[in-house]
């Protein structure tokens, strides 16, 4: 409470006793406020689970998670986005896509030869058995001929899936014959003159059939694999080499 002294029965004057000055220091003041300085995460909208210690853009719709640029750890996005990496020493679960083909056994059904003609190759390329074939080997054909023309192989692997291995040889000359190498595919090769048509499937082992040409002529072969041509799984010869095209004549 300020005191106020006054001198005299007339109002001459008045001394204001104050409280001292405070040497500009102010009583009571409000503490500073603590900056938070932690790095601040926006949460994903719409899938996407990140984690703290750098900042990281939400996930927009679909499920897109821009990564932390700094030591972040992103987890990806669990809506079917995709993820892109932390890009400084972060790191990223990604998951990995399998190309299953969930292939089942079906009715036989014939191959017909595309319209379109066939690249030409000397047969030599053929000459002698694969030198990495064997049953169990991964999904390819291995063909081969024994002595220039007169017998040929044909052979079917996969290594722990089951795939359709499917199409036709055609000889120029006589096909004296074409027999599977295994009794349940014998009406799995079936020959017409001068074609034969094969639709089998091969599950973690090897199959396939043996065929005559009279006359050392040539021989057309369409080659496919779960309905589709696939040259750099088919081996020619010894040396495996492969084909430009799923459909090919050798002639010697």
């Amino acid at each position: 409470m300020k005191r106020f002294v006054c001198l005299g029965l007339v109002l001459t004057g008045c001394v204001v006793n104050a409280p001292p000055p405070n040497n500009g220091t102010a009583t009571n003041a409000a503490p500073a406020p603590t900056e938070n300085t932690a790095a601040t995460t926006t949460p994903a909208t719409n899938g996407g689970t990140t984690t703290t210690g750098a900042t990281t853009t939400p996930a927009t719709a679909g499920g897109t998670t821009t990564p932390a640029t700094t030591g972040g750890t992103t987890t990806p996005a669990t809506n079917g986005g995709t993820t892109t990496p932390a890009t400084n020493g972060g790191t990223t679960n990604t998951t990995s896509t399998t190309l299953a083909t969930d292939v089942k056994p079906a009715a036989y059904a014939d191959t017909p030869e595309p319209t379109e003609a066939p690249k030409d190759q000397k047969s030599s390329v053929a000459d002698g058995r694969p030198k990495a074939f064997k049953a169990g080997e991964p999904m390819a054909f291995w063909v081969w001929q024994d002595a220039k023309g007169t017998r040929w192989h044909v052979r079917t692997t996969s290594k722990s899936q089951m795939h359709r291995f499917h199409g036709s040889i055609v000889a120029e000359g006589d096909l004296k014959s074409a027999k599977a190498t295994k009794a349940e595919w014998g009406d799995r090769v079936k020959t017409s003159g001068k074609r034969a048509s094969f639709d089998f499937y091969t599950d973690g082992g090897s199959d396939g059939f043996d065929f005559d040409v009279a006359g050392n002529g040539c021989v057309k072969f369409y080659l496919s694999i779960d309905g589709k041509p696939m040259p750099e799984h088919i081996n020619l010869g010894k040396d495996q080499a492969h084909p430009e095209k799923g459909y090919f004549k050798l002639c010697n």
